[in-house]
């Protein structure tokens, strides 16, 4: 795919290998990027890309497309490639992306892109918890009809353990919870009316006592809980987003179905 207009892409086939282009739209904002589709495509590798940013790893999703910052990074061939970006040349990208059903992996060259990603659209903080009961159980909860983990936005002033914590128990009524240790930060894009939002979800490892009367809220979307131990959870066969399995893949030892 290409879109033409007021920024260009470099063609990445000497480093990766042939591509071939995949079509041509025209951008009513009069900004562009280039983008290839290359032969070695393949839609049910792995759902997560990593930056190596200080020992950090950041990872950023829009649906189930994906955001790669780093060649070495890239776990197959790209399906789009830029190296120079603006606010209006992603906001268009943005919109296709949403209305495409095949998974895109996006190769961004642009030094700094992941700082430029955050500086560029409008970011959201939340927080949200990986929470175990007594019997070594864990939590998930069903929001519009997806299985999910329990999170939220953050308050005014308010710091991350403190807003996962108040999730949990606002959306769950779970209480007399304990953070055992942080786990990761993810980071996904969403549409928030006529704006772009790049959300950072700080997730905790959390424990409770007091999990018996635990129930959804159903003002939240949530209609639905339940208690899970490690063994019983296919991550790969769970109806939710690839953010959260990302982030369960992360907490829990791999296994043959995962």
């Amino acid at each position: 795919m290409r879109i033409s207009g007021c920024d260009s892409v470099t063609r990445l086939s000497q480093y990766i290998g042939e591509f071939h282009p995949l079509d041509h739209l025209n951008g009513s904002l009069g900004c562009n990027f280039t983008a290839c589709i290359f032969n070695r495509y393949s839609a049910n590798l792995a759902d997560v890309f990593e930056l190596e940013i200080m020992g950090q790893k950041y990872k950023i999703f829009l649906r189930a497309h994906r955001f790669v910052f780093e060649q070495h990074q890239l776990d197959r061939s790209p399906d789009i490639v830029i190296n120079t970006s603006s606010k209006k040349l992603l906001k268009h990208l943005f919109r296709y992306l949403k209305k495409e059903q095949t998974p895109k992996l996006v190769y961004v060259t642009q030094e700094k892109g992941f700082k430029f990603f955050k500086k560029k659209i409008n970011l959201i903080t939340a927080g949200g918890g990986l929470v175990y009961n007594t019997q070594n159980q864990l939590l998930l909860i069903k929001r519009n009809g997806i299985w999910d983990l329990p999170k939220g936005k953050l308050e005014a002033e308010e710091d991350f353990k403190t807003g996962a914590l108040r999730e949990v128990e606002e959306e769950c009524n779970v209480n007399a919870l304990t953070i055992v240790n942080k786990l990761t930060n993810s980071y996904h894009l969403y549409d928030d009316g006529d704006t772009w939002c790049l959300k950072k979800t700080a997730w905790y490892i959390m424990q409770t006592e007091n999990w018996e009367m635990a129930k959804p809220q159903l003002e939240e979307g949530i209609t639905d809980i339940k208690w899970v131990s490690n063994e019983d959870l296919n991550i790969q066969e769970l109806n939710t987003y690839s953010s959260i399995k990302t982030v369960l893949r992360q907490h829990l030892p791999l296994r043959g179905d995962i």
